[in-house]
């Protein structure tokens, strides 16, 4: 059985006109809006930004205290004494 860790960033976000939430990985969280200006959005037009989290190695959100508290579980090398995970915590 594969052991789950957390991988990276990613933001869940609605986007107008698609009905299930999209979740976009991303190196670090501030990549967020190069990525939709990318593909044609305006700042605060068509999208919103649900959530800033990670996802594990199967594709699932986390949001920032319960990637934390997975990586924490899991051993991954993160700082102690915090209560949420950054995307910086990673590397």
């Amino acid at each position: 059985m594969k052991e789950k860790r957390i991988t990276q960033a990613a933001c869940l976000v609605k986007i107008d006109g698609i009905p299930e939430l999209q979740i976009i990985p991303l190196h670090r969280h501030s990549d967020m809006w190069g990525i939709l200006k990318a593909f044609g959005f305006r700042p605060h037009q068509g999208y919103e930004v649900i959530a800033q989290g990670f996802i594990d190695n199967d594709g699932w959100f986390y949001n920032r205290q319960d990637a934390y508290a997975l990586a924490t579980l899991c051993g991954q090398k993160v700082p102690e004494g915090k209560t949420e995970l950054f995307s910086e915590d990673l590397y």
